[in-house]
């Protein structure tokens, strides 16, 4: 069986933690399967182009930036975060109307988590 290429595609190296973390995951997931590879938007130069079966994005808003180097547009998927089980019943525990600070690496990142607390139930 001959090995797949997944790109995973950063806006850039910010967070360098989380991208290892990120890449270390997905090459347990698909040992033996595919090869991973990891790509930084900014480091890239108008004509570069990344050749994969699957372009995995970190971040939504490098979808439109990334149509230069990619040839496949059906072969994106945009990378979700979730929380774990055990996590979202201590959020759950929490008094109404309490302070949450959400902190992530990047402000979409911190957005996106937000969104994902709405679409839960969170309204406090």
């Amino acid at each position: 069986m001959d090995m797949k290429d997944i790109a995973v595609i950063y806006k850039d190296t910010s967070g360098i933690d989380s991208i290892n973390f990120i890449g270390q995951r997905i090459s347990e997931v698909f040992k033996g399967y595919a090869r991973v590879k990891n790509y930084f938007l900014n480091d890239m130069q108008p004509s570069d182009i990344v050749n994969a079966d699957v372009y995995v994005l970190c971040d939504e808003e490098i979808l439109y930036p990334i149509r230069h180097h990619i040839n496949d547009y059906r072969n994106i998927v945009i990378l979700k975060r979730s929380i774990g089980k055990s996590h979202v019943d201590k959020l759950m525990a929490l008094p109404q109307d309490t302070n949450v600070l959400v902190v992530s690496e990047t402000l979409s990142g911190t957005m996106n988590t937000i969104n994902m607390f709405y679409d839960m139930g969170f309204t406090n």
